[in-house]
């Protein structure tokens, strides 16, 4: 991943955008795990809410594909469609661990 660019397109330094990576990925974690406590619950509302909160933060960081992800399980949320959520939110989960690890070997 090139954090150089996605830096400089948000015009901060890499270790303030590395700074920013950490609370994007430890708040989108979070939230994933809002979004498996509304499949267990059966509430969609909660899962279209924190796919919402996901979507948006990684959207203004440059994780065009993480938004786009998180912006289809938001969309099936609000159409009580919950079919097919777990296997994207974990899709988006590998995607966190990966910048995890990107900013570690920074």
């Amino acid at each position: 991943m090139n954090f150089k660019d996605l830096a400089s397109n948000l015009g901060l330094d890499e270790e303030d955008f590395n700074e920013l990576l950490e609370i994007f990925t430890d708040t989108s974690l979070t939230d994933i795990e809002k979004i498996e406590v509304g499949l267990k619950e059966n509430n969609a509302d909660t899962v279209a809410k924190a796919a919402h909160s996901i979507k948006g933060a990684s959207a203004n960081l440059g994780f065009k594909e993480i938004a786009s992800i998180a912006q289809d399980i938001e969309m099936n949320a609000k159409k009580d469609n919950l079919q097919e959520v777990k296997e994207k939110a974990d899709s988006i989960v590998k995607q966190l661990k990966t910048i995890e690890s990107a900013i570690r070997t920074e």
